[in-house]
């Protein structure tokens, strides 16, 4: 299922109508890729938790830029907070507790950097 998912959104970063949005749908790619072969080869710990947080902070990267560029929207400071604050969690979390809570908080980081867009008075 992840390679299926990892090919169509490979053929839409193809398709993409700018460079932002190819290199989102990339970093989304090279997520599944990465999971994919964690499962496949049984990556060894370390280089499997360190590459899935890395595509996960590029992915959270790529989805802000995107966002921003997208919604001409500019963050408050207190939003821009919010997600260092995740990440500042996140990174604690990863480096002094690295179990399967380092997961739940990797991948809070895009959930928070989407809600912030997102999470607002129209």
């Amino acid at each position: 299922m992840n390679l299926i998912n990892a090919g169509l959104l490979a053929r839409s970063a193809y398709l993409a109508h700018n460079i932002e949005l190819r290199n989102a749908l990339l970093s989304y790619v090279l997520f599944e890729i990465m999971h994919v072969l964690s499962h496949a080869v049984h990556l060894n710990r370390n280089f499997h938790e360190i590459g899935i947080h890395v595509c996960v902070y590029l992915m959270s990267f790529t989805t802000h830029c995107i966002l921003k560029l997208e919604t001409d929207y500019v963050l408050p400071t207190s939003r821009k907070l919010y997600i260092a604050a995740t990440s500042v969690v996140d990174l604690i979390v990863f480096i002094r507790v690295r179990n399967i809570y380092s997961i739940a908080t990797g991948l809070s980081l895009l959930a928070v950097t989407v809600m912030q867009y997102f999470d607002r008075k129209i």
